[in-house]
């Protein structure tokens, strides 16, 4: 089996009064803030009920990457047209909900939208994660059997079992084709979250998604992907924390495997993620020479600037606060400039004229 360690961007239930109700959904724009772990986790499936203990303190001090979850429109998340184009999209009210990670490459992103008392998904998307041997993607939606997540309201206990169909495709732009399979969401605990040293948080709701969609695909001929989400909503209508598992592959067992875990609570949180957040680039959109600024820098930085695809096009390693950067040799388009201090990762967006 192989294991990456990359983002991954998942369906987030949202609740109130430990429960999940249609008001405490985030509206368009919504963003949080979340850290993605980069070592191996335990995912706890088999800790579920009430009054029950999820300790993951361990990943305080793990090596970590800082990443945004936002609620989007479908055509600013994908460029698969399966999620927004007219001709594929039977709800027009849909919204997608997207972790932003491009360092890799990678991003997951989730299409649902409301229906009466319900909420639905029409499809997911991991962009810069799926093919053989190499960096690709995968596109599947739900248009003629959609995902119900919920219906409102949602408490620990309740359980929906469904089939789901529609189409299957890997990497942007080739043809898909059929799939169907079955679904299961759960919200099947509820107690203590543990994620630090003296950090913990009470009354969390626990929902469970798990998917097995049967594709007619050469490479690959099923796919079955869990979620295990975190909430209290004293906190944050985002979850706490996410545990997240794709695996791919063929039903005699021959397996490819993606993780990614999310926690809200890291050591980098407070003084860290405010140094990152003071460093700043311009002129931004860039033509030759782009101007970096680390105000905090005490030692030295790496550099890498990556295209869209997550390839590496051009490292630098600067020991300034006020550094140049000549980027007059590349195309014109759109780049990503991961900042590594310390062991602590920042990526800011670059658009090159």
């Amino acid at each position: 089996m192989k294991l990456l360690y990359i983002l991954s961007y998942l369906i987030f239930p949202f609740f109130i009064f430990g429960q999940f109700t249609r008001n405490n959904i985030p509206q368009m724009g919504d963003k949080g803030f979340l850290f993605h772990i980069n070592t191996p986790v335990d995912k706890l499936e088999n800790i579920n009920g009430q009054n029950v203990t999820w300790d993951y303190s361990n990943l305080y001090l793990a090596a970590s990457t800082p990443c945004e979850i936002e609620v989007m429109l479908p055509e600013d998340a994908s460029y698969s047209p399966y999620m927004y184009d007219p001709a594929f999209v039977e709800n027009t009210d849909k919204y997608a909900i997207s972790i932003k990670y491009t360092y890799g490459g990678a991003r997951m992103t989730f299409y649902n939208y409301p229906q009466g008392n319900a909420e639905y998904c029409q499809g997911f998307a991991y962009q810069g994660a799926f093919s053989p041997n190499t960096l690709g993607d995968l596109v599947t939606e739900f248009a003629i059997q959609p995902e119900k997540v919920f219906e409102f309201p949602f408490n620990y206990g309740d359980a929906i079992y469904q089939p789901i169909k529609g189409n299957t495709g890997f990497d942007w732009g080739l043809e898909h084709v059929a799939s169907q399979g079955k679904s299961s969401s759960k919200a099947d605990g509820k107690g203590t979250l543990k994620l630090g040293q003296n950090i913990e948080f009470n009354n969390v709701l626990r929902h469970q998604l798990i998917d097995t969609i049967n594709i007619s695909n050469n490479e690959y001929n099923v796919i079955y992907r869990e979620i295990y989400s975190y909430y209290n909503f004293t906190k944050s209508k985002f979850p706490l924390f996410i545990y997240s598992s794709v695996k791919f592959g063929k039903n005699n067992g021959i397996w490819n495997e993606v993780i990614a875990v999310f926690t809200s609570e890291h050591k980098t949180a407070n003084v860290d993620k405010n140094n990152l957040e003071t460093i700043k680039i311009y002129p931004n959109p860039v033509k030759n020479y782009l101007n970096l600024e680390i105000p905090f820098l005490k030692v030295s930085a790496n550099i890498d600037i990556l295209d869209n695809l997550g390839k590496s096009v051009l490292k630098s390693k600067i020991s300034n606060q006020n550094s140049k950067l000549d980027l007059s040799k590349l195309n014109s388009g759109i780049y990503f400039m991961k900042i590594e201090i310390n062991g602590l990762d920042k990526m800011m967006k670059i658009i090159k004229r």
